[in-house]
């Protein structure tokens, strides 16, 4: 019984089942030990078969063949899943997908099963939004590899559904959709069935069912993980997305709100998109600017910020927002017929026209650009004429006589706003000495007292 146990050793590595049937055979060896009262030696049976040198040859080419394939060749495989996995876990990411993609783990021999599960590790690491649906494919084919050699390790499955559910969110057509769901929801089942008090499958098997829009089996399955661990935190999201969608969103807010609390990492575009589809645009506005600090440079996420703020009259958050959608897409051709849809529900708001006069600006238009800083002149002299006194629409227009090329005008409305806010001396210090031609910054310098750190006006 020993000698089968480290032979199966050689073959696979230790898991639950092993460990027991060891538990079993080293307890029953001690007690037939106990047992024994007479010493028996053991001699090894007399044969002239191994006396034989062809014999001897045969059964060393054997040998040699099983140490290579089952030990040496499994150990530098290994070498290689450990030091791709190192690179993954201290965040070289790059560096771990390449040297992945270079190697053909079909061939990993015995460690094949080990290796499906290392690469899958490596795809949840590393592999951005863009490459999820090709590198899932990949670790799906490699996983159903595994499942073959160890049908009854739980985690397999739970990997292959979860993989499989990316796969299904990619997809476009709705009856392929569907059928990858089915797949990935018969990965679940038998995952539950090795494991039925694992939280994790159900709360994958809530994302399944979210892509389905099936929000009452949602719910369902978001309450019994709960009874099952009321710990797992991706339960309770879940379980308020869904109660969200279904138009509860009392108690939705609550459920997402306490699995954030406590240190859930939310994906913030499913809560978005189920405030959407409730019209609470306020509430889906706050989702998406978080989204967009994890995403900063998606034009897509932006534009839907973009016109959620213009439904709940934040313009001016709007006309920024278009401003950066510009700046990832000049070419986009809504940018300005958005623009100015914000100005004609908001014509005071001058925000969005040195939006216009910024993008005019980049795209060489200098007559349209011209008129809306023309526009704000006219606007911000009215204010001053109001409010002589208030530094900043002083600092304003000198900005805006700067893009005219009014220098003179500019130099003198910067001079009155420090005398007005000497708070303000970095910034209009910036103006005059990076923004206007030299001369005035000669002429600055030369109008200061420097004994009284005041100015000659």
């Amino acid at each position: 019984m020993f000698i089968g146990y480290l032979t199966a050793l050689f073959f696979n590595f230790d898991s639950f089942a092993t460990y027991v049937i060891a538990f079993f055979f080293v307890g029953y060896s001690f007690y037939l030990l106990l047992e024994q009262e007479e010493k028996i030696t053991l001699l090894p049976p007399k044969t002239a078969f191994f006396q034989k040198k062809p014999a001897i040859i045969f059964f060393l080419v054997i040998i040699a063949a099983f140490v290579w394939f089952w030990n040496v060749k499994p150990f530098y495989i290994n070498e290689k899943i450990s030091h791709i996995a190192l690179l993954a876990d201290s965040k070289r990411c790059d560096r771990a997908v390449n040297l992945s993609d270079g190697q053909d783990w079909q061939k990993a021999g015995i460690l094949k099963s080990y290796a499906s599960l290392k690469y899958a590790d490596l795809v949840k690491k590393c592999v951005s939004d863009e490459q999820g649906a090709e590198y899932s494919k990949k670790a799906l084919d490699f996983l159903k590899v595994a499942a073959v050699y160890q049908p009854e390790y739980t985690r397999t499955w739970l990997l292959m559904g979860s993989f499989a559910n990316v796969l299904a969110a990619a997809e476009k057509n709705p009856t392929e959709q569907e059928k990858i769901l089915q797949e990935a929801r018969g990965y679940f089942e038998k995952a539950l069935k090795l494991s039925p008090k694992r939280a994790e499958i159900i709360v994958e098997q809530q994302k399944n069912y979210l892509l389905a829009k099936d929000y009452v089996t949602m719910e369902k399955l978001g309450e019994n993980c709960i009874k099952i661990d009321p710990k797992q935190k991706g339960c309770y999201w879940y379980l308020g997305i869904a109660q969200i969608f279904s138009g509860d969103q009392i108690n939705g807010k609550k459920n997402i709100e306490f699995a954030l609390a406590s240190g859930w990492k939310p994906a913030y575009l499913q809560l978005g998109v189920a405030y959407i589809s409730q019209k609470n645009y306020e509430d889906a506005a706050d989702a998406y600017d978080l989204l967009i600090g994890n995403y900063p440079n998606n034009a897509s996420y932006r534009a839907t910020l973009a016109l959620l703020y213009k439904q709940i009259g934040k313009y001016t958050e709007a006309g920024k927002e278009a401003i950066k959608i510009f700046q990832l897409q000049p070419e986009n051709p809504e940018t300005i017929p958005f623009i100015r849809l914000l100005l004609g529900l908001n014509p005071n708001d001058l925000s969005l026209h040195s939006s216009l006069a910024h993008i005019y600006k980049q795209l060489g238009k200098e007559e349209e650009m011209k008129k809306e800083l023309l526009i704000l002149v006219s606007a911000y002299s009215q204010l001053i004429s109001k409010s002589p006194k208030y530094p900043k629409h002083h600092f304003s227009l000198a900005v805006i006589y700067n893009e005219l090329g009014e220098y003179e005008k500019s130099y003198q409305e910067a001079l009155i706003t420090l005398k007005l806010e000497p708070a303000l001396k970095f910034d209009v210090e910036a103006l005059i000495g990076t923004k206007l031609p030299s001369i005035y910054w000669d002429k600055y310098s030369k109008g200061k007292d420097r004994s009284t750190d005041t100015y000659q006006f």
